[in-house]
């Protein structure tokens, strides 16, 4: 069983690596029990994840400004009420652009974001709807894990600062099924 997940594991890395360079709506990937699914959402130039692992789900960013109502839309149809995380990556509007949007429409539990900001409007907007909700986003350090369900993921980036370079800043992490 554990050679399993970890396959699964594997074929859901390849096929986010395969999400970057192919068109599509999205890309899912289940366990052989059903447990768990991946799916890349397209949202154009952006990036935007879904992972559900039982009855919880993480948000990996939200594409651009104009795919927030696309990316809600997808969450609906997938019977998406609460987000337990949602990540944006980093603060580019590629990336953020939609989080307000699912913000305002979901419950969302946590939220992480790298410790850069930015003096755009899509980050305002975005900083905007968490003080709406009552909410702030963390800045997870490298080496704390998380639970998703059956699923954990931990924190390996970002590890320092790096200057003005928002996608060095991008929050990155391992997930194990």
């Amino acid at each position: 069983m554990k050679k399993q997940k970890k396959v699964t594991a594997f074929l859901a890395s390849l096929l986010l690596v395969l999400s970057l360079v192919m068109p599509g709506n999205f890309i899912q990937v289940e366990a052989a029990t059903g447990d768990m699914a991946v799916h890349f959402i397209d949202v154009g130039q952006g990036d935007a994840t879904l992972i559900k692992a039982g009855d919880h789900a993480m948000l990996i960013d939200a594409g651009d400004n104009s795919e927030g109502t696309a990316v809600q839309s997808y969450l609906n149809s997938q019977g998406i009420e609460k987000l337990d995380y949602v990540i944006g990556t980093h603060p580019d509007a590629d990336h953020i652009g939609g989080l307000d949007v699912v913000v305002y429409k979901f419950d969302c539990k946590k939220i992480f974001m790298p410790g850069v900001t930015s003096d755009t409007k899509t980050y305002d907007d975005v900083m905007q709807a968490l003080k709406s909700k009552n909410q702030k986003a963390q800045a997870p350090k490298p080496g704390e894990t998380y639970t998703l369900g059956d699923a954990s993921f931990t924190v390996i980036a970002p590890v320092k600062g790096y200057g003005d370079e928002t996608n060095n800043w991008s929050i990155g992490m391992v997930l194990q099924y």
